[in-house]
């Protein structure tokens, strides 16, 4: 005789846009913040002005 083992109910983890499960939010914003400052440290270049009042001059 073989015994049936009991169902356990089906649990759906639901994903919000970005694909990351909702149960972790905080993860997920730590996650964002960490990669939005490498993007603004190590890859997007920053213009740096030494004098302001000649690149004002230049652009007028």
């Amino acid at each position: 005789m073989m015994h049936d083992l009991p169902k356990e109910p089906t649990q759906q983890i639901q994903a919000d846009a970005s694909g990351y499960p909702r149960g972790r939010p905080r993860a997920h914003t730590f996650r964002r913040r960490r990669e939005a400052w490498a993007l603004d440290r190590f890859v997007i270049q920053h213009v740096e002005i030494s004098d302001v009042s000649a690149y004002e001059a230049s652009q007028a």
